[in-house]
């Protein structure tokens, strides 16, 4: 399972993951050598929060193939795994990998946020 760093992401505005990247669970995208879901041995910054200028990260919950981050102006981001709907963002283009490598914005109803 990936491994979240809340702290980090609350001191930095940053979210780090590390370890088997299988199903975009790390949230990394392509690694430098372009191979999709690459483990990681060390911890990585989660790329689209990354290049995101007005994302600040407040909070981080990761499960065993997905995880999700509230950002501090309440919207939410997931990645990971998406069979079954776990996302929360739809079916996915791909039809035979259900996965975002990179975190993607929860349409919620209603434009709710998360405080």
């Amino acid at each position: 399972a990936p491994r979240c760093i809340p702290l980090e992401a609350l001191l930095y505005s940053s979210l780090y993951s590390w370890g088997v990247g299988i199903s975009g669970r790390l949230g990394h995208g392509k690694s430098l050598e372009g191979i999709i879901n690459a483990d990681a041995d060390h911890p990585s910054r989660v790329m689209a929060l990354q290049v995101i200028p007005s994302v600040f990260v407040k909070d981080v919950a990761c499960a065993f193939d997905h995880s999700a981050a509230v950002s501090v102006d309440g919207h939410v981001y997931s990645w990971g795994s998406a069979s079954t709907g776990k996302l929360g963002v739809g079916l996915l283009d791909d039809s035979y990998e259900q996965f975002a490598m990179y975190p993607m914005l929860v349409p919620f109803p209603n434009r709710k946020r998360f405080r």
